[in-house]
């Protein structure tokens, strides 16, 4: 027997096959059975105009040739022992035979219907869908049924972040890599998260933020131009403000970035901007501080390597993987001496990301920029009296100089991205937003000490 798993789009209820049943299609005989495992979402829309034998069959093999024939679908994926093929009817056809699988066959090249025709299945280009911040929002859009596509070369991502999507291991950096994913794909929009973020790092290598933040972006927009595509979200930061003179920090404030990763975000504003201005490519920039939280369901959350973020570094001490909590400066003029930044559930970034793309799509964004953040600053003493209070547990802490490149205080106003956006955040408490990501961390890592 056979085990396979099924997503299909059908024009009508009237489908055969549920999970865990049998499949035996009353038209055409069987040579074996076809036990179905699991039956996937059901897209919203159809392909015409696509080849017959869409997709690529990675490797696998059977001695069952089952001939499968399903009416009144449009869209199939099959996966067996490790395969999979993706199938669309070609018009005018309405049936599709499925052989599972002819035999090992490697190699077939991935075709879609790449003119992205009214009425098509078009996907959604996540780039860095495998990281922190880019699942999220991979798994708001496919909560919402729209199909997405995931490109991350997981030098820092996990694959199996991205979740359902279609996914193509890539390097940004590769101008031929990006172009053949361009054209292999109906893609219909893009979300940019693909990026190197550690603020230090860039202080000590900045050539290298140059060469992936800006080189990077330059060829999605390059790819984006030649595919005809007009809309891109990008994931910007609030670190092209530097030093704010005034707090909350608005998107009119000056900016001044003081460390190149800053500089590279500014750097790809100017050219989205210029982009819009030269050939109509809509865009909408979202600055943001400090990503928090995790997926409520757990599906998703921070995972580094190196970890440099405040609260999962604290979650590593509570949990033995690391012996105390490092904190960088407490000289700061701050009211206990630390930093303070602007705290914001990922959940919520992913939201106003989707928010930003649907505006575009409805017409009314074209190339725009706003913050996201709480309105209110928590300095790095209150998060670890925040993790103490949720985990019930504490933990030795020990201080060291400043980072390079740190400002005192960042907090952002929303008040723009509320009222044009229809933003609201859902996490408010930051002890709610430290259980989010407490959660994940239990169920992702290993605890190295009981607690």
């Amino acid at each position: 027997m056979v085990h396979v798993r099924v997503m299909i789009i059908f024009d009508k209820q009237d489908m055969s096959i549920k999970k865990g049943g049998l499949f035996r299609p009353p038209y055409f005989p069987l040579s074996g059975q076809i036990s179905v495992d699991s039956l996937e979402h059901i897209l919203s829309n159809a392909t015409y105009g696509a080849d017959p034998i869409v997709g690529k069959i990675l490797e696998g093999y059977t001695r069952l040739d089952p001939s499968v024939g399903i009416t009144n679908c449009r869209v199939i994926l099959v996966s067996a022992y490790g395969t999979q093929v993706l199938l669309h009817p070609s018009s005018p056809f309405v049936l599709i035979w499925l052989f599972l699988p002819l035999s090992i066959i490697r190699g077939l090249p991935v075709k879609y219907n790449a003119d992205r025709k009214p009425g098509g299945v078009n996907l959604l280009l996540v780039t860095g869908g495998a990281g922190y911040i880019g699942s999220h929002v991979v798994l708001g859009l496919l909560d919402q049924g729209r199909e997405v596509l995931v490109i991350d070369n997981l030098s820092r991502g996990h694959r199996e972040l991205a979740g359902k999507a279609v996914f193509e291991e890539a390097d940004i950096r590769d101008l031929s890599q990006t172009g053949k994913i361009f054209r292999k794909y109906p893609i219909d929009g893009v979300l940019h998260f693909a990026a190197l973020s550690l603020v230090e790092d860039s202080m000590s290598d900045p050539h290298s933020y140059f060469r992936n933040n800006i080189g990077g972006t330059m060829n999605i927009i390059t790819s984006m131009l030649e595919s005809d595509i007009d809309r891109i979200v990008f994931s910007s930061s609030a670190a092209v403000y530097g030093e704010p003179r005034a707090l909350p920090v608005k998107e009119e404030a000056p900016k001044i970035p003081t460390n190149p990763y800053g500089e590279t975000k500014l750097f790809i504003e100017s050219m989205l901007r210029r982009s819009f201005e030269a050939y109509g490519t809509r865009s909408v920039s979202l600055r943001y501080f400090n990503a928090a939280g995790a997926d409520p369901l757990c599906r998703t959350g921070e995972d580094h390597s190196p970890e440099t973020h405040l609260i999962p570094i604290a979650l590593d001490v509570v949990m033995g993987r690391k012996e105390e909590l490092k904190i960088f400066g407490n000289d700061y003029p701050t009211h206990d001496g630390t930093c303070v930044r602007d705290y914001v559930h990922v959940a919520d970034l992913a939201d106003a990301h989707i928010r930003a793309l649907e505006g575009m799509e409805k017409g009314t964004l074209a190339c725009e920029a706003f913050n996201l953040g709480n309105g209110k600053g928590f300095s790095v003493l209150e998060i670890v009296s925040a993790v103490r209070s949720v985990t019930g547990i504490g933990f030795p802490l020990r201080f060291a100089p400043r980072r390079a490149g740190d400002p005192a205080v960042l907090v952002a106003s929303s008040d723009r991205a509320e009222r044009e956006l229809s933003w609201k955040r859902r996490y408010k408490d930051m002890d709610e937003i430290i259980e989010t990501a407490w959660k994940w961390h239990q169920k992702r890592f290993r605890p190295r000490r009981r607690y």
